[in-house]
C-alpha cells in the first residue's frame, strides 16, 4: 500500500500540466514521502540497515527519523536553490527532486523485498 502511494506521487508530479512550480512542489513531496517510506521500512522488525551513519544492524527509531527530517530538508533546499538560479532551470529542479524520490523509491521496495 505504501510503495503504491509513493509510485502514485511520483507519477503525479510528471503528470502535472506545464506549471513547473507545482510540479516542484509536488516533486519536492514525493521525494520526502519516499525518504519516510524508506525509514518505515528499515525499522521493520527483521531488515538490517546497512547505512553506516545509522549504525549496523537495527537503528534506533529517533536517529533514521532525524536523518529522514534532515534528507528531506535537504532534498527541498537543494531544489530551491536550483530554481533560483534562473528561470532555465526551473526544469532541472523538478527533476531533482523526482530523481531523489525515486531512488528513494526503489530504496523502499529493495527493503520490502529484503525479509
Amino acid at each position: 500500500m505504501k510503495k503504491t502511494i509513493a509510485i502514485a506521487l511520483l507519477g503525479a508530479t510528471l503528470a502535472y500540466p506545464a506549471d513547473w512550480t507545482k510540479r516542484r512542489r509536488l516533486a519536492q513531496i514525493a521525494a520526502c514521502a519516499a525518504s519516510g517510506l524508506d525509514a518505515a521500512t528499515s525499522l521493520r522488525a527483521g531488515v538490517r540497515e546497512e547505512n553506516t551513519l545509522l549504525g549496523a544492524g537495527q537503528p534506533s527509531a529517533g536517529r533514521m527519523i532525524g536523518l529522514k527530517a534532515v534528507q528531506c530538508a535537504g532534498v527541498i533546499a537543494l531544489s530551491e536553490w536550483t530554481h533560483r538560479r534562473g528561470h532555465d532551470h526551473e526544469k532541472a529542479a523538478a527533476l531533482e527532486s523526482v530523481a531523489v524520490s525515486g531512488m528513494f523509491t526503489a530504496i523502499a521496495i529493495h527493503n520490502y523485498r529484503q525479509k
